[in-house]
């Protein structure tokens, strides 16, 4: 029994001798596991990067033709002047022709001279004209209140509230 006991011994060094050891821990990990996971992985990225590109290319196909449709309800410029007592709420025609006009019209005020109110005599200045009086001018200074600095906030309000 002692000899048999020997030999097998002797096998079992034999065998390990001959077989390089493995480069990992065989019971722990199983690689093949993890190659058919990245695998799968890797494909359902693929048909989802497909999916939502097919999905981007129908939602433009529906913008486009939404945007198609709605290009023949805006009205007719020559149409809404020819009925210029239109009931209301009356919707603007032209918003970038009217926005153009706007913004002519506030330039041209900017840059003019004219009244603001002539009883009152206010006039209107050019921006570049009111920044050079101002720089030779300088800017008004307030006024002094004429009271002395030994009242008290809350004194000032009340002799302003009597007085009245």
């Amino acid at each position: 029994m002692a000899e048999s006991r020997a030999k097998a011994i002797e096998t079992d060094t034999r065998r390990t001798a001959n077989t390089a050891p493995p480069e990992h821990e065989q019971s722990d990990v199983s690689v093949k596991g993890i190659g058919v996971f990245l695998a799968i992985l890797a494909g359902f990225a693929v048909i989802l990067h497909f999916g939502l590109a097919g999905i981007d290319l129908i939602l433009k196909k529906l913008t486009r033709n939404q945007d198609q449709q709605q290009s023949g309800l805006v009205a007719d410029p020559a149409l809404a002047r020819a009925r210029p007592n239109f009931p209301e709420p009356r919707l603007q025609v032209a918003p970038r022709e009217d926005l153009e006009t706007f913004r002519a019209r506030e330039e041209a005020e900017l840059n003019s001279y004219g009244w603001v109110d002539k009883t009152a005599r206010i006039v209107r200045l050019p921006i570049e004209r009111a920044m050079d009086l101002l720089v030779e001018r300088g800017l008004p200074v307030r006024g002094t209140n004429d009271t002395p600095s030994h009242i008290s906030n809350l004194e000032l309000q009340r002799s302003r509230a009597e007085q009245r």
